[in-house]
């Protein structure tokens, strides 16, 4: 796991009587997944504007250029962009 990406919730570390380490397999949310989620909900016109990029980039919806992003799959990756500049902020204060 990246040093700049922790995990959102870690659990302590477990042992068993014999000192070998308890795993679940499921290390669970990242810290970039826990701040994409409480991202604020972009502003419509937001998503207007992507949208619009989009069609300038594929005006005609061609399959060999980039597909048009849903109005879900803006805002998801612009959650994403959120988490990431959070990451950033974070790691600018630690330094």
């Amino acid at each position: 796991m990246a040093l700049d990406n922790p995990l959102a919730f870690p659990t302590p570390d477990i042992y068993t009587a014999e000192g070998f380490p308890v795993t679940n397999g499921a290390p669970g949310m990242t810290l970039r997944d826990w701040f994409a989620a409480h991202a604020p909900e972009p502003k419509h016109e937001r998503i207007a504007t992507e949208q619009g990029a989009d069609r300038g980039r594929n005006p005609h919806n061609d399959s060999y250029k980039p597909a048009l992003r849903s109005e879900d799959q803006i805002k998801a990756q612009l959650a994403y962009r959120y988490a990431d500049a959070m990451l950033a902020a974070r790691k600018v204060t630690a330094a």
